[in-house]
């Protein structure tokens, strides 16, 4: 069975972050199931982490403190398709000029955050469609 590399991020070192992943206690086995989730934990966090750095701290971003605060919500509340929501939210309050459109997007979100991880894995047809609809009825 090959090994997978783990995958390095654009100025950071392959090493675990500290405080991520602590060590399992030597008493515990956790199993497999256990270090998958673990795993798929830790890169969650890192994506967010990733995604807050690159998009909420950049010097490019333009925009009132409300529209910072609502971006990084929706990076940490939004269980997938964190990148597409908040470049949705941000060509919608950028670029357009309809209310509609914006009320619609934070109507959908609001449903959606209420949702948990497995019902976003299951229907997460509906919001990359959703988002990519909005985004169509823009450009």
């Amino acid at each position: 069975m090959p090994m997978l590399t783990p995958l390095v991020i654009a100025g950071e070192s392959s090493a675990e972050p500290e405080g991520l992943s602590p060590a399992p206690d030597a008493n515990t086995n956790e199993g497999p199931t256990g270090r998958i989730r673990r795993t798929s934990l830790m890169w969650l966090e890192r994506h967010r982490k990733t995604l807050y750095r690159n998009i909420i701290e950049s010097d490019s971003f333009e925009g009132p403190e409300w529209m910072r605060e609502a971006s990084t919500d929706y990076i940490y509340d939004m269980k997938i398709y964190q990148s597409l929501t908040v470049y949705t939210f941000l060509h919608l309050t950028h670029c357009v000029k309809d209310p509609g459109l914006l009320s619609a997007f934070h109507t959908h979100i609001k449903a959606w955050k209420e949702w948990d991880v497995m019902q976003s894995l299951k229907y997460h047809r509906i919001i990359r469609d959703h988002l990519r609809a909005l985004l169509v009825k823009v450009i």
